[in-house]
């Protein structure tokens, strides 16, 4: 039996083919789709009909059979299966964006018609809370149910056809029948052909679909919980009960036996477990109920909690939705939630949300206290935990489990860590956000990361003109680049940045002032496209060219020590870090900073006379700084106005622009730091109030 794959078009989201999309634990799409044929077909009966980036597909696939569809991009999917190279034999033919299980491809097969189509008689309730425009764009047809009453019903993409509709397929055009599936079933039908549906009841997903996807391989929250307990070793998930709105109206007495009977005399969590939550769309994080401490052997007390967890979902819940309960945990040494990749883009990051110190299970889920701690890792060094926070690596363990369990790596896990150490896992619930626009492969990722820590580990070592056994790096330092271009800029931006800016003007205009001269070294560096500070250069960039290069060094290293001790200066290293220029409480301020770092009373003596003469300076020099810009228009329309090509143009107004303009500006921008430096030393030695200095800065 062959196989045909149609995956000529373009997806519905993203940049790959659906067959290259990634699914879960570094498996793609074709990988699923091969392994639901295996009862059917052997890998040399596959073929893929392809157009859109199919040379990426074949990259990946060597191993099967391929037809491309040079004008896939302006005609229909019937087009593409029309070029398939059918022999004499059944054939399967499905859209390269589902998939379906194993057993359903053995029962589509084995049906005896001409042609059978998979369609699916629950396509509305397919997966949890299915939008309004999904089910509008589904594709549907209309069949006659047993009772011969007509219904309509998702049309799968799925066929099978038998060797006499085969031949029919072999000389036919689609001209004379439509421009889908759909319409060549119907066609075959008026040929003559036995035509049968065959009903896949929910049992499929669509690659396209997140939500579906998780349903297709995770089913309902309560029943991941319930499919996972008796298989974990890592972890341990307690026993539950769990039922519906619906039971409850129907069944409460049954319900509250049940709950006696399987929890004795435990105290209980009775817990929201609602289709509404956490679906990223629109969270609901916090907005249900969770009862804890219930007595189980208290009918009354359950009855009331289930009463409650169900009053607080309002009126807008689904007779479907699950109310679950569990044993509550005691004795609670840490709780929270993990993703297992970063939710707005899928990237390949462990996120831990965590409370190590309330002893509550809930802290982090209902979004009340607020000193809770966030550590993320890297799915491609997820060792490094170890050295962040071992206490986390029982939970990661736990994690690497469940989603080898699973078969799936997009998850958010509640947990806990009770006072002997063992981890507990309250909920496993899928994250379904699509993710198709920032599909990037692994392997690039894992490249740009190692060169980043290469260039890390480089840029340590000291360099022959500035002082520092080692650098730190940040993204808001200095000339700031988090909020100038951003923390993840365009390429050109950065290009345009570093070259009007932060490679040599930066220097310059420090030198010109009086401070050191760092060149060459540039300011900004660049990690997996991230721009950086490299704050040991912008450090030695404000020590004075006149200080003894012995007291440079201690008050270089000095500096860097109180920053790595002090993170949260970076920010605003020239006002808590770095002395840049002298002002009236320099000395008690100096002292009270410095000494603790290894300066003398000397050093700071002789940095005091330096920046001395920087500040004098300062105040009578902005004028001349700044004159260089009056030439800039009359210099910008003779370029514009000139011959030059439009590149030689650009390079000039480039040029210009750092010798006359940026150049100018970073004077400017000095002087202002040095306005507001005074301004905050005035009110420092109380010579004004903060109030009067507030007013100054409104007044112009």
């Amino acid at each position: 039996m062959d196989v045909f794959l149609l995956g000529a078009g373009r997806p519905a989201h993203g940049q790959k083919p659906s067959a290259l999309k990634h699914i879960a634990l570094n498996t793609k799409a074709m990988d699923w789709q091969i392994h639901s044929f295996k009862s059917i077909a052997s890998l040399d009966e596959i073929h893929y009909l392809g157009g859109y980036h199919v040379d990426a597909v074949i990259e990946d696939y060597p191993q099967l059979n391929f037809s491309v569809i040079p004008d896939w991009h302006n005609r229909s999917i019937l087009h593409t299966l029309l070029k398939a190279p059918f022999v004499d034999r059944p054939a399967v033919i499905t859209y390269s964006d589902t998939v379906f299980r194993n057993k359903i491809m053995e029962e589509i097969v084995s049906v005896e018609a001409d042609v059978v189509f998979g369609i699916d008689s629950l396509w509305k309730k397919r997966f949890e809370k299915r939008p309004a425009d999904d089910i509008n764009s589904a594709e549907t047809i209309e069949i006659e149910d047993a009772s011969g009453n007509s219904r309509i019903v998702e049309f799968t993409g799925l066929v099978c056809f038998g060797e006499k509709a085969v031949q029919c397929l072999k000389g036919l055009d689609e001209s004379s029948i439509g421009t889908t599936l759909v319409h060549l079933i119907e066609f075959l039908k008026k040929l003559g052909l036995s035509v049968r549906p065959f009903d896949v009841a929910g049992d499929w997903a669509e690659f396209n679909s997140p939500k579906d996807i998780a349903n297709f391989i995770l089913g309902t929250k309560a029943d991941t919980l319930a499919r996972l307990e008796p298989l974990v070793r890592k972890c341990h998930i307690g026993s539950q009960i769990s039922f519906t709105f619906k039971q409850w109206e129907h069944s409460q007495k049954e319900v509250l036996e049940e709950v006696t009977a399987t929890f004795s005399d435990d105290r209980l969590v009775v817990r929201s477990s609602s289709k509404g939550e956490d679906n990223w769309l629109s969270s609901n994080a916090g907005g249900f109920k969770s009862l804890l401490n219930v007595k189980s052997s208290n009918e009354n007390d359950v009855l009331n909690a289930i009463n409650t967890v169900i009053s607080s979902y309002g009126d807008g819940h689904s007779s479907d939705d699950q109310i679950l309960i569990q044993k509550c945990l005691q004795n609670v040494r840490m709780a929270g939630v993990v993703f297992t990749c970063g939710l707005e883009t899928g990237s390949p990051y462990y996120r831990f949300n965590f409370d190590d110190n309330s002893q509550s299970t809930e802290s982090v889920t209902s979004g009340t206290h607020g000193d809770l701690r966030t550590v993320i890792v890297s799915r491609l060094e997820a060792g490094q935990l170890e050295t962040v926070e071992p206490m986390l690596v029982p939970v990661l363990d736990a994690i690497l489990e469940l989603e080898n369990l699973l078969g799936f790596d997009k998850l958010d896990i509640e947990f806990a860590i009770d006072d002997k150490g063992i981890v507990h896992v309250f909920q496993v619930r899928a994250i379904t956000v699509d993710h198709s626009n920032y599909e990037v492969d692994l392997e690039p990722i894992e490249l740009s990361l190692n060169e980043s820590v290469k260039r890390f580990k480089s840029s340590q070592s000291p360099h022959p003109f500035s002082y520092g056994a080692k650098t730190l790096f940040s993204n808001m330092s200095d000339w700031n680049p988090a909020e100038i271009i951003g923390a993840r800029p365009k390429p050109l931006a950065f290009s345009l940045y570093r070259q009007l800016i932060t490679n040599d003007i930066w220097a310059q205009q420090r030198f010109e002032y009086g401070y050191r001269d760092v060149r060459p070294y540039p300011l900004i560096l660049s990690f997996s496209g991230q721009p950086f500070v490299d704050v040991r250069a912008s450090l030695n960039s404000f020590i004075p060219a006149s200080l003894p290069e012995a007291t440079a060094k201690r008050i270089t290293n000095a500096y860097i020590k109180i920053l790595a001790d002090n993170s949260q200066y970076h920010d605003k290293i020239e006002f808590d870090v770095a002395y840049t220029i002298w002002t009236p409480d320099f000395s008690k301020s100096a002292k009270r900073r410095l000494i603790p770092y290894g300066v003398t009373d000397d050093d700071i003596l002789l940095l005091q006379e330096s920046l001395k003469k920087v500040t004098n300076n300062a105040l009578t020099r902005l004028h001349g700084d700044i004159q260089s810009v009056d030439q800039l228009d009359r210099r910008r329309e003779m370029i514009i106005a000139s011959g030059l090509p439009a590149i030689d143009k650009a390079i000039s107004l480039l040029d210009d622009c750092k010798r006359f303009g940026t150049l100018a500006f970073s004077h400017a921008a000095r002087a202002g730091f040095v306005a507001t430096t005074f301004l905050k030393s005035f009110v420092a030695v109380g010579a004004m109030t903060d109030e009067r200095r507030l007013a100054f800065l409104k007044s112009f």
